[in-house]
């Protein structure tokens, strides 16, 4: 294939869907992401019968580890700044304020007690203001990370069968399907125009991808054709179509083949015998006698 004929084929305004259709491939993209969803789903099976019975310490690769330990002390921190902003809010002060008069609702003297030294405010108003100057200290998001850390030490422990128990396997298969789908959009690029999926690499398919595709086709051919016609057994259908044939319609075959093969040496004689008497001639002009 020339660069000419490579170029039509990748900057066509169809799209893939329509050549695979024409070329009676239907569907062509419901059947990429059933392939590539029962892939995923066959590496996960294999993946997780491996695994299972292994820590997540063994099973997660260092970088991730490294990466979740280095988010704790940023996730502390996420973690408080939402809090505060929860508890400022009407609907945390009113949840907050039931989950002070749920505390002291059965305290009996001790609760009323509270209420003595808070008057006749509520005691909401009082809390709030410190939980809130609670969540702003510095020395809180430490104490949330070290604690963070400490369950993660522990997490890591976890064999990945129980994280699976967890969750359930079959979650786990569907968000790792719906994953997939979202991941390569094949629908989406199957209705696009080729041109647009090809344009940012145009020069590279061109230069690059036809020539060694060719030449691992042809190379591959080569080594292989022998074996592959042994395969076929062409010899062997050949004689057995030939050997179904009537008998009247082999002698005309071999008569119209006999007949082009005569004729070609009757041209050849006369062309032979015309060279022949001419150079005779030639000899007996130019040698006397």
């Amino acid at each position: 294939m020339d660069t000419r004929r490579s170029k039509k084929v990748i900057t066509t305004e169809k799209s893939l869907d329509a050549m695979f259709t024409q070329f009676g491939v239907h569907q062509p993209g419901e059947k990429l992401e059933n392939y590539a969803k029962e892939f995923v789903l066959n590496k996960y099976d294999n993946w997780i019968t491996e695994y299972r019975h292994q820590t997540l310490d063994e099973v997660l690769p260092p970088k991730i580890k490294e990466k979740v330990s280095e988010t704790i002390p940023t996730l502390s921190t996420y973690i408080l700044q939402k809090g505060k902003e929860y508890f400022i809010s009407e609907e945390g002060k009113a949840r907050l304020e039931f989950m002070v008069n749920d505390f002291f609702k059965n305290r009996g003297m001790f609760g009323n007690m509270i209420q003595m030294f808070v008057g006749n405010g509520k005691l909401v108003d009082k809390v709030q203001p410190e939980l809130i100057k609670f969540l702003k200290q510095k020395k809180t998001a430490e104490l949330i990370t070290v604690l963070m850390v400490g369950e993660w030490s522990k997490v890591k422990q976890w064999e990945f069968s129980k994280v699976e128990d967890m969750f359930g396997n079959e979650k786990i298969k569907a968000l790792l399907l719906e994953k997939t789908a979202e991941s390569l959009a094949i629908e989406e690029i199957m209705n696009k125009p080729l041109k647009e999926i090809t344009s940012n690499v145009e020069e590279l398919i061109i230069e690059k991808m036809v020539p060694a595709v060719l030449d691992h086709g042809i190379g591959y051919l080569s080594k292989h054709i022998t074996p592959l016609i042994a395969k076929l057994q062409i010899a062997k259908i050949v004689e057995e179509q030939v050997a179904s044939f009537p008998m009247e319609h082999l002698e005309k075959i071999v008569l119209s083949i006999a007949k082009k093969e005569l004729s070609m040496i009757t041209y050849l004689g006369a062309l032979l015998g015309g060279i022949i008497g001419i150079v005779q001639g030639l000899i007996a002009v130019f040698i006397p006698h």
